[in-house]
């Protein structure tokens, strides 16, 4: 039989209506679900709108529909540099996809991204090199004054200009309204403002700008007077496209038409191949960036997901209980003609009204969260200005509507099928002690479940964190404390070849004179800093292998304490000459000379020279944490070598304090407009351990959450079962049963799920731990302390949970109880 449009919306109005009502019967069940709900809906949001704003949300420019950003993807043998990126380009191969291509509109081309001094200013800024149409192929708006011209481009350094951000002049500059026409210098380098650019854009990086520059300005603004600029090295990959298509062509129209210039120049250099990707507009500048982004944000998406899987599992346990007491009811209505199908509906009914309100407040406090932490996160002291606005969208409100939805039927839909389907006859003489019929076996899977999915957030928290604690108190097998850096760029302050090798030399010396300074070396990069290079290497014979590399001078092992375990080290003689000599660490030595001393060997690589190997030192966590056993060598630093020379070690038994101020004043005391960063070695393990710092927070707070619900679904499993077994109780206590031995029974009753559950859990663990370990260091995937830590906890919370309701059977009266139907 078809049932009528008009008489299902009728249905569905007096189910409402009806489901209202029952619902504000019952006060605190609502609250409590409605809360629990919220909670659960409330963290996905947050974490949805985060992910939003980075990822799904288009970047924000007139026309983006046709915005496209073009990556050129290298393979092969061939030589090739990377600056900043391996998909992006070098100059001349921009000019020959935006005049040949005639796919596009415009093609621009920028720097992603550059760090830069303003005139005297302490902190470091973050600009932009843009070839002129930039601002014309973005339709970038100006808030005052104009774009690079052809004419800044039109030959190196014939624009030194400058078009400033609308947030970075506000604060800077404090808004000058007669900015246009001054004088700026960025790395000491002068240059005239032309422009500012309206609020609210900011490029299509993630990182905010606080300038751009013409791209034709690359050399002077980088301080590389004495190299070859950017532009001229056509094997040098540092420029992203972007691109506006023209009118009917689309994307793959666009990466044909690209392919096949890219396939030209495959032609002209042996070895290489390359394919051209073309796309959205993405925050992060490459294809492998953004899928990396997307792949990170996915899984925590998961991870708040199984909070609310918990939720939903909380709210069906409390609907379980409150069917039971609404059994007579239920039978009532069956007796009296209502199909099992019509009261599911009803049933439903009440709980999407539950999930609706739940996620109605969830979803605005999830916003409102999410909008909250960006502010606090984006306004706190050094943190990196980032192109991040989160605001309401169809996308949001979509994926929480669905999300409600789906939640009202996950924790609505057993409990209604379990509901309606009572013993009539006993449900009408109010017989519903038996807790069979009251969908146990449904409770202690829900029970179950809600502990398995804890295990496994506890797990990702607990992993996090010993992670965490390991890479804090690693022993890095060189010396930390007692050694403090000094780091400059003398590069981008530029400085000549001679001039950086006269500072350096003079800073030496006034160093070795400090009080309580027992050791000074240089290099290239302090161990733990973000800077390090990598260079191919081969034995004769033999195939390349990729190395770590570093450029340090005499004494250098001896000032951070990492011991060399054969041979000896670089002599200053040796340095100064620029002696083709190299020490490896012990990786490097076993890979190249498996069981054969390296001394007296010899390699090829780094700028086509040939090295002599004498000595090897222990391996170490110089480079990045947990790689100690890869492949790293050490090279002399020579006064040719001078530029790339970026820090300062120094050993010494004097305070922190003193020998910071006294490094900080013979630097200044040479130049006095040099920006200069002192810190103590360890410092450079903050960075490093920020990204896991992070994780662990957010497993952390997901995994507190989680306990919290399932020591709550817990608490109210026993607490019911306690509540429908009175009589029972009492029937018990007054054969001679102990109190303390009732109370005993109904704890491991509940205990039982718990236990399955946590084996579940366990299983489930091993599978999350082989995957996190991967990303941590220092931590096994069978980590002994988190897999005892974790199920030890949860089993305490557990037993708290279910031994407080079952307290009141110990105070049962079984007079009372005798009588209780």
């Amino acid at each position: 039989m078809r049932v009528q449009p008009g008489k299902l919306l009728e249905n569905f109005a007096q189910d409402t209506r009806f489901g209202l009502r029952m619902l504000l019967r019952t006060p605190g069940f609502t609250l409590v679900a409605v809360l629990t709900i919220a909670l659960g809906v409330g963290v996905n949001a947050a974490i949805f709108s985060i992910f939003d704003s980075i990822v799904l949300r288009p970047v924000p420019l007139p026309g983006a529909q046709q915005v496209v950003s073009v990556y050129q993807q290298l393979r092969g043998n061939f030589n090739r540099n990377f600056h900043n990126g391996t998909e992006l380009v070098s100059y001349s191969e921009y000019l020959d996809y935006r005049d040949h291509s005639g796919v596009f509109s415009g093609l621009a081309a920028y720097m992603p991204e550059f760090s830069a001094m303003l005139d005297r200013d302490a902190a470091e800024v973050s600009g932009q090199l843009a070839s002129c149409n930039y601002f014309e192929v973005l339709r970038a708006p100006l808030l005052m004054g104009r774009g690079f011209s052809p004419a800044d481009c039109a030959a190196e350094d014939s624009g030194a200009v400058v078009v400033l951000n609308y947030e970075f002049w506000q604060e800077r500059f404090a808004g000058d309204a007669a900015i246009l026409g001054k004088t700026i210098r960025i790395n000491r380098f002068p240059v005239s403002v032309v422009g500012v650019a309206a609020q609210g854009f900011h490029g299509t990086e993630i990182v905010k700008p606080s300038f751009w520059a013409p791209v034709t300005m690359q050399r002077s603004l980088m301080g590389r007077g004495e190299e070859a600029s950017f532009l001229a090295q056509d094997n040098l990959s540092w420029l992203a496209i972007v691109g506006r298509l023209r009118s009917g062509i689309t994307p793959a129209q666009a990466r044909a038409a690209l392919n096949v210039l890219a396939e030209v120049r495959d032609q002209r250099t042996p070895g290489r191949q390359s394919s051209i990707v073309v796309g959205p507009v993405s925050f992060f500048g490459s294809s492998d960036k953004h899928a990396a982004v997307v792949a990170a944000g996915s899984v925590v998406l998961v991870a708040v997901g199984l909070v609310l899987l918990i939720a939903c599992a909380n709210v069906a346990n409390l609907s379980l209980a409150r069917g039971v007491s609404r059994a007579r009811e239920t039978a009532i209505r069956l007796a009296m003609g209502a199909s099992r199908g019509r009261v599911v509906r009803q049933l439903l009914t009440e709980s999407v009204l539950i999930a609706v309100a739940g996620g109605a407040v969830g979803t605005v406090l999830g916003l409102w969260s999410a909008i909250a932490i960006a502010r606090l996160a984006l306004k706190a002291p050094g943190s990196t200005p980032l192109n991040i606005v989160i605001l309401p969208s169809v996308r949001i409100f979509a994926y929480a509507l669905a999300l409600t939805l789906l939640t009202g039927l996950a924790f609505g839909l057993a409990p209604a099928l379990q509901t309606t389907r009572p013993d009539v006859n006993r449900a009408l003489k109010r017989d519903d002690s038996d807790p069979a019929r009251s969908g146990n076996r449904l409770r202690n899977l829900l029970v179950g479940v809600q502990v398995a999915v804890c295990m496994v957030l506890l797990m990702a928290a607990g992993l996090l964190l010993r992670g965490l604690y390991h890479a804090q108190t690693v022993d890095p097998g060189y010396e930390m404390s007692g050694v403090t850096t000094l780091s400059f760029d003398l590069q981008r302050e530029g400085y000549t070849l001679a001039r950086a090798h006269a500072f350096q030399r003079d800073l030496l010396d006034a160093v070795r004179t400090l009080p309580g300074v027992d050791a000074v070396a240089e290099g290239s990069a302090a161990p733990l800093a973000s800077h390090h290079h990598f260079a191919p290497f081969q034995r004769p014979g033999a195939g390349q292998v990729v190395a770590e590399l570093d450029q340090v001078s005499s004494g250098f092992f001896a000032t951070v304490g990492l011991p060399l375990i054969r041979g000896r080290d670089f002599t200053a003689a040796e340095a100064a000459a620029g002696a083709r000599v190299i020490i490896l660490n012990e990786s490097a030595a076993r890979l190249f000379w498996p069981g054969v001393d390296p001394i007296g060997k010899q390699l090829h690589g780094y700028e086509n020279h040939d090295y002599d190997v004498i000595g090897v030192v222990r391996d170490a966590e110089y480079g990045e944490l947990g790689n100690a056993h890869k492949p790293y060598v050490f090279l002399p630093a020579a006064p040719a070598d001078s530029l790339n020379v970026a820090t300062l070690m120094v050993h010494s038994t004097a305070a922190y304090p003193v020998v910071a101020s006294a490094l900080r004043n013979a630097a200044l005391s040479l130049d006095r407009d040099l920006h200069i960063t002192v810190s103590p070695l360890r410092d450079n393990l903050r960075p490093i351990v920020q990204g896991t710092a992070v994780l662990a927070g957010i497993s952390g707070v997901l995994g507190a959450m989680a306990l919290a619900l399932a020591a709550i679904g817990i608490y109210g499993t026993v607490a019911f079962l306690v509540a429908r077994r009175t009589r029972e109780i009492g029937v018990r206590i007054a054969i001679g049963a102990q109190p303390a031995d009732v109370a005993g029974l109904m704890v491991r009753q509940a205990m039982r799920p718990v236990v399955i559950g946590s084996i579940a859990g366990i299983a489930a663990c091993t599978v999350v731990s082989r995957i996190l370990v991967h990303v941590l260091f220092g931590v096994s995937s069978l980590d002994a302390v988190a897999f005892a830590g974790v199920p030890c906890l949860l089993a305490l919370v557990a037993l708290v949970a279910s031994y407080l309701p079952a307290r009141r059977a110990i105070h049962v009266d079984p007079m009372v109880a005798l009588r209780h139907e």
